[in-house]
């Protein structure tokens, strides 16, 4: 046993047979291009391989209703990424799909994705995710947010990343939402979890959603994206906002 394990270590390290081990390449980080002809993509790759791509048609208003969703994991060995997940689409529906692309190491992605059909995209490395994301971008002044599903909603996010607001309600009132932010240490994004209460009010009653947000500056105000999943995966919630100043 212990002989078989020193073979098996011997030959990962590229002994036993003189041939050199390359690592494999890294497609972690923040990703921006183009799929097809007319189609805006936007790509957050973790560092664990969770996979989360927004897409709109560059001719779109871009509002939330206009972006869908692509969410999966991969891989990658040598250079070749490898996803599988679900696209969630701008119309409602949800398919499987998949995603290949060779990776150019904090360059370049270059593949397919396959989803009902096969189309190429290109995206360019945002070094922007080497800078670590801040609670202190968040908290203070509540954010006024709209979202895929034609709802709006009011966040607030305190100092320790607890999370109070409230949503339109779906009967005329109001859905009470709770929950937590935290940044992903050293990257430029927070994790997110979103819980409705339970409420006929609520599009997801007593349902936790979790997903990703990302903070950016555009023209010195700040602008808040998220993308958030049912426990399920059955649906996704794609929110876009700024701050509500007070």
């Amino acid at each position: 046993m212990i002989a078989g394990a020193a073979l098996a270590l011997l030959a990962a390290c590229g002994g036993g047979d003189g041939s050199d081990s390359t690592p494999d390449a890294s497609a972690a980080g923040f990703w921006n291009g183009s799929a097809g002809s007319d189609t805006l993509l936007a790509m957050l790759v973790a560092e664990n391989g969770e996979v989360w791509g927004f897409y709109t048609d560059a001719g779109s208003d871009r509002a939330p209703q206009d972006y869908g969703l692509i969410h999966g994991t991969s891989s990658v060995r040598g250079t070749t990424l490898t996803a599988k997940g679900r696209d969630y689409r701008s119309n409602g529906q949800v398919a499987e799909g998949s995603l290949t692309a060779e990776v150019a190491e904090k360059k370049r992605l270059k593949g397919k994705i396959a989803s009902g059909g096969e189309i190429g995209f290109a995206a360019d490395y945002d070094s922007s995710y080497e800078q670590p994301a801040k609670l202190d971008d968040l908290k203070g002044d509540p954010w006024l947010l709209a979202d895929n599903s034609g709802g709006s909603s009011v966040i607030s996010v305190a100092a320790d990343g607890s999370v109070t607001g409230s949503a339109a309600g779906l009967q005329g009132g109001t859905c009470a939402l709770t929950g937590s932010v935290a940044p992903q240490p050293g990257r430029h994004y927070f994790n997110i979890t979103i819980k409705f209460a339970d409420s006929p009010e609520c599009l997801l009653r007593n349902q936790a959603i979790q997903g990703v947000a990302i903070h950016e500056l555009v023209n010195g105000q700040g602008l808040l994206v998220g993308a958030l999943l049912t426990a399920d995966k059955s649906r996704a919630l794609i929110a876009v906002g700024m701050r509500r100043f007070t």
